[in-house]
């Protein structure tokens, strides 16, 4: 039966569920839902969820089923995760998936359980849950099986680490704008903990919940995105493009049906073959490249283009 049915990694977060499958991530989606209230009838899941914010009617209520990485309505998310497997592995499936479900360091056994029968009901045929830090360190590669220490820190995640990081680089630069749809609630807890430690940072990064589509850059600015999925990537290059502004980018997952991979899939992977598109558009539209190979160990997503104008000053 393994032949024919699926096996899906599910990240449970608070703010987005990433869904994988054979090491490729197959959805990446924000773990909200709107609910019709009268009838208690779900009308809309994630991404569609998400852009029905401020502008949904007072029938309909958008919400998080989610807090902290534990669930807080077992309902909401056990038909948000039907809904998200039923993505996956299609309406008609003849045998239900494996999953497996990352749950944060320090759940109960009760937040364990409902998660567990959560991923059961939502149609799953077997369930299975692993903690969010050795998940990550099976993912880095690290020795998990050996009785050595080793420390796992997740950075970023719209907390606007990079944003305080880079100011404490070049302190010549006013300020920081951090922009992501959906900014986690902790994000103002970090932002206190740099502006503690390092008191210059106060006052000079700003969060702005919104699409990149909503963000307008000048000649003077620096766009970057570290680790953006999908056409993210393209989206912070053609801001930088459209402004003339420097642009550094590390790309994540890699959409292969919507970026373009300039017909070079043929002699290398479909990811390399859009990550070589991307510098070459890039040069050709007057910006001189760079490209550099980060440290596997540092991060496996590694390729980082950097780009100015040639014109720039």
């Amino acid at each position: 039966m393994a032949l024919f049915s699926k096996d899906i990694g599910i990240d449970l977060g608070t703010i987005n569920v990433l869904c994988c499958e054979n090491g490729e991530i197959v959805l990446h989606e924000p773990s909200i839902v709107a609910i019709q209230v009268d009838e208690q009838k779900i009308v809309a899941v994630g991404q569609e969820a998400k852009e029905m914010q401020g502008r949904a009617p007072e029938s309909i209520e958008v919400m998080r089923p989610l807090r902290d990485g534990v669930i807080a309505d077992y309902e909401v998310t056990e038909r948000m995760l039907y809904y998200f497997i039923q993505k996956i592995c299609g309406p008609f499936r003849l045998f239900k998936p494996r999953v497996m479900v990352s749950v944060p360091y320090g759940v109960t056994s009760v937040e364990s359980r409902a998660v567990h029968q959560a991923a059961l009901q939502a149609g799953s045929r077997e369930a299975y849950l692993i903690q969010e830090p050795l998940a990550a360190a099976i993912g880095a590669g690290l020795p998990v099986a050996t009785p050595t220490g080793n420390m796992v820190v997740d950075l970023g995640g719209g907390h606007g680490l990079l944003a305080h990081v880079l100011l404490l680089l070049d302190d010549t630069s006013p300020g920081a704008l951090v922009v992501d749809p959906s900014l986690p609630p902790s994000h103002q807890r970090l932002q206190q903990a740099f502006v503690a430690a390092w008191p210059r940072l106060a006052g000079r990064v700003t969060f702005v919940e919104c699409g990149i589509e909503a963000v307008t850059a000048t000649a003077g600015d620096l766009i970057v995105s570290c680790h953006g999925c999908g056409r993210l990537t393209d989206a912070a290059l053609d801001l930088a493009v459209g402004a003339r502004a420097r642009v550094a980018v590390l790309p994540c997952c890699h959409d292969h049906v919507h970026c373009d991979t300039g017909e070079l899939a043929g002699w290398m992977s479909p990811d390399l073959a859009i990550d070589a598109t991307r510098a070459a558009r890039l040069r050709q539209q007057g910006y001189r490249i760079w490209t550099k190979t980060i440290p596997a160990d540092v991060t496996p997503r590694n390729r980082l283009l950097i780009g100015a104008p040639f014109d720039a000053a």
